[in-house]
């Protein structure tokens, strides 16, 4: 069987463009659906189209029975030669924590921090027998720096940092990396629908570069990644350098 990757919360965005970037590269690709199995379907397709294997598998990172189904799934239609993890399942409910239903900040904590620790549970211990590969996981710089009225989510996103260096910790020893991509605002069809001209401009008045950062920059960022094996532990920020200061 050839290599292949997973990346979770594929169906559209940043996830679905890192997933045809690694078909392009010519990997094998599980396609995570969670919310459009006809998006999920469309991601299977593009694909397809660069001659690789890549199969739909329905899985909500928040169960983690789920997670372990979705490694057995791999394991039987893709075998064991996992390369490439990126956990990028991820979501956020807006709302300040003193005034928001605790159902709401569980459901972003699950999500985004304990769907992530599922995933290394299940699928580390993989590409830690192969003694190679890549565990890579989308942050946010809103881990680093919170924003008014998306504390949990900042919470989380921090967490994943603390995930990312002891995990690394973890794998070094098998020849795994392990690190954290951090996007600033990232021009998705999502982010679009709730982000107007004003608030455009402030992102774009909070960065040293005078640009809207879009999908491919994150396709970068996992590239380079994939590519240097001495880099591990560490959060990459993409965001035009709006932390700098």
């Amino acid at each position: 069987m050839s290599k292949y990757a997973i990346v979770t919360g594929n169906e559209r965005g940043i996830g679905k463009a890192l997933t045809v970037d690694l078909a392009r590269q010519g990997y094998d690709v599980l396609v995570n659906w969670f919310e459009s199995k006809e998006d999920g379907e469309q991601v299977v397709g593009e694909c397809e189209e660069y001659g690789v294997k890549a199969l739909l598998h329905y899985c909500d990172v928040r169960d983690f029975d789920q997670v372990r189904a979705m490694k057995e799934f791999a394991l039987e239609n893709f075998g064991k030669d996992l390369q490439i993890f990126v956990n990028n399942a991820g979501m956020s409910i807006a709302g300040k924590l003193i005034e928001q239903d605790p159902a709401d900040y569980l459901t972003v904590m699950n999500t985004d921090l304990i769907g992530a620790m599922h995933c290394a549970h299940e699928f580390a211990p993989v590409l830690a027998d192969n003694n190679k590969g890549r565990f890579i996981i989308i942050g946010s710089c809103s881990g680093i720096r919170s924003t008014l009225g998306n504390c949990a989510y900042g919470v989380a996103k921090a967490g994943i940092m603390g995930l990312t260096r002891g995990l690394a910790q973890e794998l070094g020893p098998y020849g795994v990396t392990v690190n954290n991509i951090a996007p600033g605002y990232i021009n998705t069809a999502r982010s679009a629908a709730f982000c107007g001209p004003e608030m455009i401009a402030g992102i774009k008045r909070s960065q040293v570069l005078d640009r809207i950062g879009v999908e491919e920059y994150i396709v970068s960022a996992m590239n380079y990644l994939m590519d240097n094996p001495f880099v591990t532990g560490q959060t990459l920020m993409v965001n035009g350098g709006s932390l700098m200061f």
